[in-house]
């Protein structure tokens, strides 16, 4: 634990966060190969962001961290998130589920649960306040 870490990142946790902030500043080449791992990142980093930002509520201290966070999550949305799922998605429509779970069983619970997927996605964006189309 940084002893800096009560009223700021400490300068490796700045320096990784800098990094991830950065990272996905322009738009990648979509892909399903790993969409379930783009998930998880993207409701992790949800969570990670709903407590900054009921942190700067408390205390504005915390709300410059909170920004950066929330725009790295915008980031991360619009640029990996969701051409992934748009993706995927296709994939769905134009193939059978079962032939794309033959192709990335990692995939199987994604595809089955992508209904509620969605949902969950769509409520984290109301909830944080995300915009499309950054």
């Amino acid at each position: 634990m940084c002893s800096k870490a009560i009223i700021l990142l400490c300068e490796r946790q700045d320096k990784l966060n800098t990094i991830e902030t950065w990272y996905y500043n322009s738009p990648t080449i979509p892909s399903i190969v790993a969409v379930d791992f783009t998930i998880k990142r993207f409701f992790e980093k949800c969570q990670v962001v709903n407590h900054n930002k009921n942190l700067a509520k408390k205390n504005e201290i915390y709300t410059r961290n909170y920004e950066v966070e929330k725009e790295s999550l915008n980031r991360f949305y619009n640029f990996k998130l969701l051409p992934e799922v748009k993706l995927l998605k296709k994939y769905i429509n134009q193939n059978k589920p079962t032939e794309l779970i033959k192709i990335h069983p990692n995939l199987e619970s994604t595809v089955s649960e992508l209904v509620s997927i969605e949902k969950e996605i769509s409520n984290w964006i109301e909830i944080l306040e995300l915009k499309k189309n950054y």
